[in-house]
C-alpha cells in the first residue's frame, strides 16, 4: 500500500480462498485492520478497507481468519495481549476472546 514513513503495514494473511489480504495499517504505535480484494494473480483490486477503528496505542501481532472473522492479537495496554475477533464486513466492534488469556500472540487457524 506504499504508506508514509514513520506508517507500516504488518502481519499480511490470505484468506482461505486467495481473494483477499487482510493486514495490519500501522502508524508508528497504533495500528488498524484492512482487508485488500485480490485478482486471480494476487494483485492488488481497488483500495484497501479499513475495519477497524480501534484508537489504542498498541500494534497487533499477527491476524488469522476463521471463516467470516479475523483473530489478531492486540493490547490496550503494552505487555498484556489479548486475542481479539472481528467481523471481515466491519460490522460489529472487536470483541476480546478470553480462551487464550494474557500474553496471547500470533494466531493462527
Amino acid at each position: 500500500t506504499n504508506p508514509t514513513a514513520p506508517a507500516f503495514d504488518a502481519y499480511p494473511s490470505f484468506s482461505p480462498d486467495g481473494g483477499t489480504l487482510a493486514f495490519a495499517g500501522c502508524t508508528s504505535v497504533a495500528c488498524d485492520l484492512y482487508l485488500q480484494d485480490l485478482d486471480s494473480s494476487y494483485a492488488p483490486r481497488g483500495s484497501p478497507r479499513r475495519i477497524t477503528r480501534l484508537n489504542y496505542q498498541s500494534p497487533i501481532r499477527g491476524i488469522a481468519w476463521a471463516g467470516d472473522w479475523l483473530v489478531y492479537s492486540g493490547s490496550l495496554s503494552w505487555g498484556m495481549w489479548y486475542l481479539w475477533q472481528v467481523k471481515t464486513d466491519g460490522s460489529s466492534a472487536p470483541e476480546r476472546l478470553e480462551i487464550a488469556g494474557a500474553r496471547a500472540l500470533f494466531p493462527a487457524f
